[in-house]
């Protein structure tokens, strides 16, 4: 298996562990859709708006954050996700389409770097031993902080 189809494989598994597949269940329960809604400026100039999600899960003592939306649309998603524990923030970014075989970002040293396989591996085996334990996505009460780091995952050039 290519490093290309690997990266596909996992960011499959990570993002419907997170319920990013099928929207309604996992982080993107409706419970957990927060306040402020994304505003991004298209190509054309205009600006639309995006439905954002944002979770935590107490795994011990520091929970898992999630934030992410689908800056896409229903039939062609494109879903932006970031995961924080502590001051670790990961990013990835995936569209579902067969060619797409994912983004994954870590932030070292203030800069977006790509994640190691490894860590695409540890991160994907982490969210999937969440799932198959059931252990719920709640509601964070810092919405703003969530917020505020998809909106930096965003502002990466990649």
């Amino acid at each position: 298996m290519s490093k290309r189809e690997l990266s596909k494989q996992l960011i499959e598994n990570l993002f419907g562990n997170l319920g990013l597949q099928s929207v309604g269940v996992g982080l993107t329960d409706d419970r957990n859709i927060l306040d402020k809604k994304l505003k991004l400026e298209e190509e054309d100039s205009s600006i639309s708006e995006y439905q954002v999600w944002g979770g935590e899960c107490l795994t011990g003592e520091i929970p898992i954050k999630a934030v992410a939306s689908n800056i896409g649309t229903k039939e062609k998603p494109d879903f932006v996700l970031a995961i924080i524990q502590g001051e670790l923030i990961l990013a990835m970014r995936y569209s579902w389409e067969n060619s797409d075989h994912g983004i994954f970002l870590t932030l070292y040293e203030k800069k977006w770097v790509d994640m190691e396989v490894l860590h695409k591996l540890n991160l994907t085996a982490a969210i999937e031993m969440v799932t198959q334990n059931g252990l719920p996505w709640t509601r964070s009460n810092e919405q703003e902080k969530l917020y505020k780091i998809l909106t930096e995952v965003l502002s990466t050039d990649d």
